[in-house]
């Protein structure tokens, strides 16, 4: 693959991270997006975030999934940056 093809390829994907996160740190994730007014989904599962991509599709941006005492969350990697 050409590096222009690549870098269009990176440009319209999102890159996501997984990880194991405790309770209290995902419920402050989800207070957050709602207060930035995204809806945050109950699932039978856990809950998710749904955005709509430059493109037009909805994605999925957030899901967390409980766990024992945990929850695995997937999101889009720059969804909560901290500012200095």
């Amino acid at each position: 693959m050409s590096n222009t093809k690549k870098a269009h390829y990176l440009r319209n994907q999102a890159m996501f991270v997984s990880k194991i996160l405790e309770k209290p740190k995902v419920q402050n994730m989800i207070k957050t997006l709602r207060k930035d007014g995204l809806i945050v989904d109950v699932t039978p599962s856990g809950y998710k975030c749904t955005a709509i991509s430059p493109q037009g599709e909805d994605i999925i941006i957030f899901r967390a999934v409980r766990g024992k005492n945990n929850y695995l969350v997937r999101m889009v990697s720059d969804l909560f940056v901290r500012s200095s």
